[in-house]
């Protein structure tokens, strides 16, 4: 059970979602993310569960620098989708963050359904901030529209 207020602790449930700009048509079957930020006093993942889906964690799971691989129980289609929640808590009151992080051994990876699975490495993490941290949450933009063979469809590949 959590408590809903203590006034030395700060609980919170984070989701983590995949974020695609609205003109794309994402098929997202499965990713692969890390954590970062957790320490063995702050912030305190205690609970977490793949929404909807099955997950592959490292060994260690959510230790710091570790990761996992979530398959979705339907493939996502939608801008927004839902990929994973924590709940997670800092009982000490400083400004700590947790951060999203490349899985230490896939790489931060979206696949699609098809066979094999087209891949496309995430552009961008989120932190979430604990105690006044500020976090961040990335907001994907609509690209201007590339021709291919075109030098934009170059620019494109070796964007900043």
């Amino acid at each position: 059970m959590i408590p809903l207020w203590e006034p030395e602790i700060e609980h919170a449930m984070v989701f983590v979602f995949a974020a695609f700009p609205e003109s794309s048509s994402p098929r997202l079957a499965s990713v692969s993310f890390g954590v970062d930020g957790v320490s063995l006093f702050e912030p305190i993942i205690w609970d977490w569960d793949p929404c909807p889906g099955t997950d592959s964690p490292t060994d260690n799971w959510p230790a710091p620098g570790t990761g996992t691989t979530v398959t979705l129980a339907e493939v996502g289609t939608s801008a927004m989708i839902p990929v994973y929640a924590l709940m997670a808590y800092t009982e000490y009151g400083n400004p700590v963050e947790l951060e999203l992080i490349p899985h230490p051994t896939e790489g931060g990876v979206f696949r699609d359904d098809s066979v094999p699975p087209l891949v496309d490495e995430i552009v961008d993490y989120g932190r979430f901030g604990f105690a006044g941290a500020p976090g961040y949450a990335p907001c994907p933009t609509d690209p201007v529209p590339v021709e291919d063979g075109s030098w934009g469809s170059l620019k494109k590949r070796f964007r900043p």
